[in-house]
């Protein structure tokens, strides 16, 4: 019988970061972050920089959630067309060496917005 393959990620409250990073592959790649995602229960935000660099953040508090809305109503009765301003849109950054990946509260985007099929939206707009 073929052993099955284990979950990239699995989540313990008791976990320490070492253990952790111990699965860590050596590149963090865009599927990788959205498995940790996915396997998260805690709804914490998980981003990487073109460079690499993996950020974990908690998840955002309701005063946070307040702020955002409140730009959100205020860029809406601006003008901005809904489809055109996207709350917590997973944004691809290309680099030189790799992809990142950022999850921002909001981000206004130009009419005729396509997504990819992974569900990354590239940014395509100056950096």
């Amino acid at each position: 019988m073929k052993p099955q393959r284990q979950p990239l990620f699995s989540y313990d409250d008791g976990m320490s970061a070492e253990a952790v990073g111990m699965h860590m592959p050596p590149v963090v790649t865009l599927n990788d972050l959205a498995a940790m995602i996915a396997a998260d229960p805690h709804g914490h935000r998980y981003e990487t920089s073109p460079e690499g660099a993996l950020s974990v953040m908690p998840p955002p508090d309701s005063e946070h959630a307040e702020t955002a809305s409140r730009l959100l109503v205020w860029l809406a009765m601006g003008g901005w067309p809904a489809e055109q301003i996207l709350q917590a849109a997973a944004v691809r950054i290309p680099g030189p060496t790799g992809d990142g990946g950022r999850t921002p509260d909001l981000t206004l985007w130009s009419p005729g917005l396509s997504r990819e099929a992974s569900g990354w939206l590239s940014r395509t707009f100056c950096s």
